[in-house]
């Protein structure tokens, strides 16, 4: 029956699927920009929903349904009118409109085997495997499909989508070309242009990819002074006992004005079933054109291996990272070498389902310092989070870290724990929040000057608001509020903090 197909009614294609072209590279971008990855990833899964094939009637042996018209059958009577309901999901199946072929998929499957068509319930079960996130299974079956009937142009469509989705932008390169030789694409302008938007987002995913951004800086305690300047501490001997009191001042909280800036190229290089190997650096740093003795640059430059698919991604990264600083108050004010380090990053992520994905961050540095030598040693990060998409206007986050600071000094070394929180929302009119919130308890090893053991408990918390329809030269500018407070059992490192900026952040 399905062998029948006519696949000229391919011809109102191009107008149909842009939509999930668009879709299509905004997953790619999603790996690029990490903070919008909830909600492009939501809609990309909902993509079967958006696709819609203006299509003329296929032309089969098959009587018409009641001359046109529509006919309601219960799932008993469907089953027991096998011929409409296998010419139901051929319709659906030829005009792809994979939400009737999904809906009709389990009352299909019921059908003796007798009575299925071969061809239409192995289509079948690759749009399901698709719809499902199984991607690998759903590829398997598409091949099946196009080595039975190489004729059937939509399922090769739909075979280079899947490839696509899975990451497998080689064999997805070589579907798309094969399509695009087909003389359903040559004498379709329209189709042309998606298989071109198709194969371009294929070789964008195999470029270079830029970002940068600038945000301005007001800080009214650049030197993260104590709240109270004047202070009586006690005094101890070596054994830990108090002998007496101290008045201590400390510095006074000084003020600075300037931009913090960043930059990043990184690119991946596909060897085909998901692997690849990639290339990351990015720079970034604060500049104070009123305060220069606290100017600050980090550059970083890693590069590995990993796996990526349409749920998973693991990715090994070793990295070397360089540091140059002005020194602080007693300092001058030009830069110079800080510190460096050497190290390896281990990234993983899945999702789960439509709406929850799991990932998980692992970093190893060796650290030394140009000048401060008490400082030299090692850190250790372990970071997880999960995301939670409820729809695309709205998405959660929750997450935990543990960071360890192992250095020469014990004084200087510490642990810190610490959870977030974060919610964004798109509202009307253009309107858009992201809040993140956070707090983490640092424990230092060992008493320090003050011959006690330093305990901060940190807090903070950032609020960002922008409006999509403000947009120029590929930027949104966000107005960001900043607020961050330490409390400590030493008073002389009790501060907060309290900023309003601005946020601007290009990705090319």
């Amino acid at each position: 029956m399905m062998k029948n197909i006519i696949y000229g009614l391919w011809l109102g294609l191009g107008s149909c699927v842009a939509a999930d072209v668009a879709l299509a590279e905004e997953t790619a971008q999603f790996e690029r920009e990490r903070e919008r990855a909830d909600s492009e990833r939501l809609q990309q899964n909902r993509h079967f929903e958006a696709l819609s094939v203006e299509a003329d009637k296929p032309k089969t042996e098959w009587p018409p349904v009641a001359d046109g018209k529509t006919v309601s059958l219960t799932r008993e009577e469907a089953l027991a009118h096998p011929d409409l309901l296998n010419q139901a999901l051929a319709s659906a199946l030829l005009q792809n409109q994979l939400d009737k072929v999904l809906f009709l998929y389990p009352i299909y499957t019921k059908l003796p085997l007798q009575e299925q068509d071969t061809l239409a319930r192995k289509w079948a079960d690759a749009v399901y495997e698709r719809s499902q996130r199984r991607h690998t299974q759903a590829i398997r079956l598409y091949r099946e499909l196009i080595a039975q009937s190489n004729q059937l142009f939509l399922i090769r469509f739909q075979l280079a989508q899947a490839l696509f989705e899975n990451k497998e932008f080689e064999a997805a390169e070589d579907q798309f070309r094969k399509l695009a030789s087909e003389r359903q694409v040559a004498e379709n302008p329209q189709l042309a242009k998606v298989v071109g938007e198709y194969l371009q987002a294929v070789r964008n995913g195999q470029t270079w990819n830029f970002s940068g951004g600038v945000t301005y800086l007001q800080d009214k305690n650049i030197n993260s002074a104590a709240s109270d300047f004047d202070y009586t501490v006690d005094r101890r001997d070596a054994e830990g006992n108090i002998i007496g009191q101290a008045k201590v001042s400390s510095d006074k909280p000084e003020s600075a004005s300037g931009l913090n800036f960043n930059a990043g190229a990184e690119r991946q290089w596909q060897w085909g079933n998901g692997w690849f190997h990639q290339f990351q650096s990015n720079v970034s740093g604060k500049y104070y054109w009123d305060n220069k003795r606290f100017n600050e640059v980090t550059g970083r430059v890693g590069a590995g291996v990993g796996y990526q698919n349409i749920t998973d991604k693991v990715a090994v990264t070793p990295f070397v990272e360089q540091s140059w600083y002005a020194g602080g108050s007693k300092k001058s004010d030009t830069v110079r070498r800080f510190s460096r380090s050497a190290g390896v990053s281990v990234e993983a992520s899945k999702w789960l389902n439509h709406q929850w994905q799991v990932s998980g961050n692992a970093e190893y540095a060796r650290q030394r310092y140009q000048e401060r030598k008490h400082l030299d040693g090692y850190s250790s990060l372990l970071s997880l989070t999960a995301f939670y998409l409820p729809n695309a206007r709205q998405h959660w986050f929750a997450g935990a870290d543990y960071l360890y600071n192992k250095t020469r000094d014990k004084e200087n070394a510490y642990q810190r724990p610490s959870v977030r929180l974060g919610w964004g929302q798109e509202w009307g009119k253009g309107f858009s929040t992201r809040v993140v919130l956070s707090y983490g308890y640092r424990r230092y090893q060992a008493p320090n000057f003050w011959q006690s053991v330093q305990k901060n408990r940190e807090f903070s918390a950032n609020v960002s608001v922008w409006n999509r329809a403000l947009h120029f030269w590929g930027i949104t500018p966000r107005l960001t509020w900043q607020y961050q407070q330490t409390k400590s059992n030493q008073k002389f490192y009790t501060h907060d903090k309290n900023r309003l900026f601005i946020e601007l952040n290009k990705q090319f």
